[in-house]
């Protein structure tokens, strides 16, 4: 009870709460609740220590979703750049409608006020509200009026589609505005969720493999495509070191150079979605993931942790499996890689349960939590990488 008042407080001060009048009078917002405090906090500090590979700057506790003296300080530094994901997640009119509304500023928005784009005035008030808006209310709700809510999730809701495996996951409880937990099973793997939601696909593999399954759908995006040369060449070094190492299960301290690979290739999230209809499955880059360095050496391999061919292999193998070995004494990279793709190397999938107000919402598995993410908005800083239609 007393961090909840705790927080309650930290809100009242960081919102201007005015004495003697009740908090749902004073705004048409609603008082995010502990969670979501955390949840947009954490965030931030998730970006900080995985996007810009720089935990220290969080301190000792790292990505523990509070608001301390480390966590101003990282904002302070990368705040500025950290504004592109609130701009690349549609979050933009939220943002505008708390510096009108909780700051009671709608002069520094100049005379277009909350019109959803990021001009000029927006990231003047971005310079000065930025802070306060990730740690105190970047996860509000607004309301029609100051009684009555018009959140998706408060309407009645009697289980949705019944799932093979994942009975407990109600499915009509996704929401186009915020990630939403649909329930919880016994089950983990994220491809299972997957095969089990799905009408159309009985088997999509692990993440990484399903990139070049037939069986998963047909693609229609990849980030691991038309890739750059330079970045082909960083990947075949790494893969390279990882095969010197004794394959992946040795090499576990290549996880941030995968990272930082994969980071690059991150396209931007709310282009795709015009692309995604109900149904497509998505290849999910998931920070946190621990199975980073499998994917990338597995996919290149085309072979499992047991050793059977799922798919195509970009290494060249002789008759009897064996690497075959390139002038500088390392495996030999065959015609799919000179081809200009680059195999994937995603850790998560998802598939596009539902699209509501037009927002594609992703549903996928992490751990026996399933969750509805609209897109640009997934748990963990996911990224999608890859679209395949079914």
């Amino acid at each position: 009870m007393n961090n909840i008042l705790n927080e309650i407080n930290l809100i009242k001060y960081l919102t201007d709460y005015k004495r003697g009048i009740v908090i749902s009078e004073q705004e048409t917002y609603e008082l995010i609740s502990e969670g979501s405090v955390d949840n947009c906090i954490s965030h931030f500090q998730n970006w900080v220590s995985t996007t810009k590979q720089d935990p220290d700057s969080l301190g000792p506790k790292g990505v523990d979703g509070k608001w301390g003296p480390m966590t101003s300080g990282a904002f302070t530094k990368y705040g500025d750049e950290y504004s592109t994901t609130i701009r690349n997640s549609n979050d933009v009119t939220n943002f505008q409608n708390y510096v009108k509304n909780t700051k009671g500023d709608s002069k520094i928005l100049g005379s277009t006020g909350v019109d959803g784009n990021w001009g000029d005035k927006t990231k003047s008030a971005w310079d000065k509200y930025g802070s306060s808006y990730i740690s105190s209310a970047c996860k509000k709700t607004k309301s029609s009026d100051g009684n009555k809510k018009t959140d998706e999730t408060s309407k009645s809701c009697s289980g949705g589609k019944k799932i093979p495996k994942f009975e407990k996951v109600n499915t009509c409880l996704s929401n186009s505005t915020k990630s939403v937990e649909l329930g919880k099973s016994s089950v983990t793997d994220c491809a299972a969720f997957v095969n089990a939601f799905s009408d159309r696909v009985s088997y999509v593999g692990n993440a990484w493999f399903s990139h070049d399954l037939d069986s998963a759908g047909k693609r229609k995006f990849s980030a691991y495509t038309s890739v750059s040369d330079s970045i082909k060449e960083e990947a075949r070094k790494l893969f390279n070191s990882i095969w010197q190492k004794g394959g992946w299960e040795k090499a576990p301290e290549y996880k941030p150079n995968v990272k930082i690979l994969q980071s690059k290739l991150i396209p931007n999230q709310s282009s795709l979605s015009s692309k995604l209809v109900k149904g497509d499955i998505v290849g999910i880059y998931y920070p946190s993931s621990s199975h980073h360095v499998e994917a990338f050496y597995q996919a290149a391999t085309g072979k499992d942790g047991k050793g059977n061919n799922i798919t195509p292999s970009y290494v060249v193998t002789d008759s009897s499996g064996k690497f075959v070995m390139g002038p500088n004494g390392f495996p030999k990279l065959g015609k799919t890689w000179n081809s200009g793709r680059l195999w994937s190397m995603n850790t998560h999938l998802g598939i596009v349960g539902e699209v509501k107000n037009g927002v594609p919402i992703i549903f996928h598995n992490i751990g026996g939590t399933v969750y509805a993410d609209p897109i640009g908005k997934l748990q963990g800083d996911g990224k999608i990488m890859w679209i395949k239609s079914t």
